[in-house]
């Protein structure tokens, strides 16, 4: 009865058919397969209520009682919610135990907590696509018993599945791997079997997580290839460069590649995630470089690992444009749009990096012309020997750049080797103004025996360096350092002599003051002096009158007319506020002179106040 019974629901099934329907879900059918002969019969007969409606509609017809013609029969409803709460009975039972039982095989087998429970799920999902394709048809359209399974199954994976994977602490101890197949789980659910608000707040939990994992993962993968100390070596261009930002983009196609397994809308998320560790590792390396590039130039191969820094950026540059290029086409029109600005950024951050590391070479040339015990040729200009001619600081200083220039051509690309050759002139000036004005390493103002001397001499240092950064060519090239400044932005005619025109406006005013006050009033003199107040805004005056105190020793009166005069002329400059500075000459340089800045500022605070009091400085 029961076989005849359900091969007519389906429109006919051999046994065979039947039997494996029934061994395969086994316990859900039991529900049905326990009830009645009358009850399965009224399955068939009772569709829609139009048989029991019929049944009645006859019994009046032929005088008999409408309720004995349906006593052996149920309504519809009423068979329907028999029906369905056996059927909710029984799978309450079979899921849990079932669930169980696949989840302990997973543990057995070594797997994680998450993955066993995510196995044991997909098994379950598995039930569900027979149900669908071989339980449904069973039963009336209208029981739409699909759904009675879909609501036991999901209620019981939503208990199960969401205290586990909901909640940062809930996920610190899983790996990578479970964040990656939870997230594909729940993404399968929502898009292949039906839509869970709550397993959608948990995707994007999850993702946030992975994307926070795979951030700090890739930093410090990162770290540890920097600690490594990779080495140095020659590229074909002969070039020095490390295997860092292979090594680099090595760690992040990994993870793209892992990304590309997950939803597709998932792919955009972690290229963003990507690009901001790119611009972490960026800022670190800016940071860890301006802190750290003494240490560096002091090792053995301090100044090649320095510009293996230059080209490593150079190609990281490269890399990151390739890797863009190459996932554009996985990524949606809006997302290219989203990430452009983005990617724009951490390309142009590279050069950026670049030229900080280019900055530290210059540093260490400078360094070396501060340090080294047997030279120290930054502290001895302007003092006695070099007044007089028997030290020729700028000769040495322009011959220690042709030595490293001569290696530095061939180590770096020409883009940035024009931009060092830049750096180091502009910086050759800032060393050179500030070590006039600050004074001997004591903090002792200079003083000349003859100012006029001293100009003339000021002056043909800069003339000196001026030549060098003009005329010098390297090895093998006919190009010359005027066209590497140019190229690096230095080009306009009478460039190079307004980066060094505050040195040239010190020794105008020095030369001017040795006559006295008529002299300093001179046009000219007035017009180095504002020069000077422009450059150094509000400490313009103070400058000026450290320039003036290069004579020796002055009266008292003497000194307050020079003031009164310069401050008047400085008025005329405009108005600067404490906090303006000159953006060349500043009290923090990276070229060494950071302490020497220290005692300019504290050379400009005594010069005021001393002067104001009537006191002059010594």
């Amino acid at each position: 009865m029961i076989q005849p019974t359900f091969q007519r629901t389906r429109g006919g099934a051999d046994s065979v058919k039947y039997q494996m329907i029934v061994e395969r879900v086994g316990p859900q059918l039991s529900v049905v397969l326990n009830l009645s002969v009358a009850i399965r019969e009224a399955i068939i007969e009772n569709v829609a209520g139009k048989d029991w409606d019929e049944a009645k509609r006859v019994a009046k017809e032929t005088g008999g009682d409408p309720d004995e013609a349906v006593a052996g029969l149920q309504s519809a409803d009423e068979l329907f919610e028999e029906i369905n709460k056996g059927l909710k009975k029984g799978l309450d039972n079979r899921v849990s135990a079932q669930f169980a039982t696949m989840q302990m095989a997973g543990v057995d087998a070594g797997e994680s907590k998450v993955f066993a429970t995510l196995g044991a799920a997909t098994n379950l999902l598995v039930d569900l696509e027979a149900v669908e394709s071989e339980v449904v048809p069973c039963f009336p359209r209208e029981y739409d018993i699909l759904r009675v399974f879909r609501d036991s199954y999901e209620g019981f994976l939503k208990d199960l599945l969401l205290p586990l994977v909901c909640g940062e602490d809930k996920m610190a101890d899983c790996d990578v791997r479970d964040i990656l197949e939870a997230i594909k789980w729940l993404e399968y659910y929502n898009t292949k079997v039906e839509r869970c608000e709550e397993f959608a707040q948990a995707i994007n939990g999850l993702n946030a997580a992975y994307l926070t994992r795979i951030k700090a993962q890739i930093i410090k993968w990162v770290q540890n290839l920097r600690a490594q100390h990779l080495e140095v070596q020659l590229d074909a261009e002969g070039h020095y460069v490390t295997t860092l930002p292979d090594d680099m983009f090595n760690l992040i196609n990994m993870q793209i590649s892992v990304a590309k397994t997950l939803p597709e809308n998932f792919l955009g998320s972690v290229v963003l995630a990507c690009l901001e560790v790119l611009q972490d590792i960026q800022e670190d390396s800016m940071m860890s470089m301006e802190a750290g590039w003494r240490r560096i130039s002091a090792e053995e191969d301090g100044l090649e690992r320095l510009c293996a820094m230059v080209n490593d950026n150079l190609r990281l540059q490269e890399k990151s444009d390739e890797f863009i290029e190459d996932i554009a086409g996985g990524l949606t029109d809006e997302e290219r749009t989203r990430l452009s600005g983005m990617i724009d950024t951490v390309s142009g951050a590279y050069v950026e990096v670049a030229l900080i590391a280019t900055g530290a070479i210059s540093n260490s040339m400078i360094a070396t012309l501060e340090d080294a015990e047997a030279r120290r040729v930054v502290q001895k200009l302007f003092s006695d020997e070099w007044e007089i001619g028997t030290f020729e600081a700028m000769k040495t200083i322009t011959e220690t750049y042709a030595d490293y220039f001569r290696d530095l051509h061939g180590w770096l690309s020409e883009y940035f080797f024009a931009k060092l050759a830049r750096a180091c002139f502009e910086k050759s000036v800032k060393v050179y103004v500030e070590s006039l004005l600050i004074g001997d390493a004591s903090g002792a103002r200079h003083e000349f025996s003859s100012p006029g001397v001293a100009a003339q001499r000021i002056r043909g240092d800069i003339q000196l360096l001026i030549q060098f950064f003009t005329n010098e060519t390297m090895p093998g090239s006919s190009t010359t350092m005027k066209e590497y400044l140019a190229q690096a932005g230095i080009r306009e005619v009478g460039a190079m002599d307004d980066v060094a025109q505050a040195a040239r406006d010190a020794a105008t005013v020095l030369e001017a003051d040795d006559d006295g006050m008529d002299r300093l009033q001179g046009s000219l003199v007035q017009a180095a002096i504002k020069r000077l107040v422009r450059e150094f805004k509000s400490k313009g005056t103070d400058v000026v009158m450290m320039v003036v105190g290069m004579q020796g020793r002055r009266g008292v009166e003497e000194m307050r007319q020079r003031r009164e005069f310069v401050e008047r002329l400085a008025n005329t400059c405009g108005r600067f506020t404490e906090s303006d500075v000159s953006t060349r000459f500043d009290i923090k340089s990276q070229s060494g002179s950071g302490v020497m800045g220290d005692r300019l500022a504290d050379r400009w605070r005594r010069m005021r106040d001393t002067v104001r009091d009537g006191i002059v400085p010594v």
